[in-house]
């Protein structure tokens, strides 16, 4: 837009509660683990049904076997394209999407002559966080369209358009 100037810090600000999303997922599983929670990884829900008593989740495992759990309760916390909560019929407010989008963790050739910030390019924008000790974040918006098949394999984030 003419005369919008939109700016973004030289590097990615704390993240919340002050730890990464990796450092929580941790916490929250050995937390888990103490309480006797059984940690299953590599399985997809695909169905879900409810008693007064008890909540029975079908499982599809990664090697096409099935896993049946039943808990007290089940909580639809797996994103905004929530198993859980499509299956328990739990309406939400998505919108398709209208943007591809591309993030990358990189290590810049040159982070000290890499412009931080926001460029705006010929179908969208590039967002910059230069780390000049690592990782450096850079993402990529083409607002040409969405991605045609979000499940495919993850672009180069060198090839994207944005």
């Amino acid at each position: 837009m003419p005369g919008l100037t939109i700016t973004a810090p030289a590097v990615e600000g704390a993240p919340i509660a002050g730890r990464t999303q990796a450092d929580l997922e941790r916490a929250f599983e050995q937390r888990a683990r103490e309480l006797g929670v059984p940690i299953r990884r590599g399985h997809r829900v695909v169905a879900l049904s409810q008693t007064a008593d008890l909540v029975e989740i079908t499982a599809e495992q990664a090697d096409g076997g099935r896993a049946v759990v039943t808990a007290d309760y089940a909580v639809g916390a797996d994103g905004a394209r929530s198993a859980v909560r499509q299956l328990a019929g739990i309406p939400s407010d998505d919108h398709p999407p209208t943007v591809a989008a591309l993030l990358g963790r990189v290590r810049l050739l040159a982070p000290a002559g890499t412009p931080p910030g926001w460029h705006l390019t010929p179908r969208g924008w590039t967002v910059i966080n230069v780390n000049p000790f690592g990782y450096s974040r850079v993402i990529t918006f083409d607002l040409s369209g969405p991605h045609t098949d979000r499940h495919t394999p993850e672009q180069d984030l060198r090839d994207a358009p944005g």
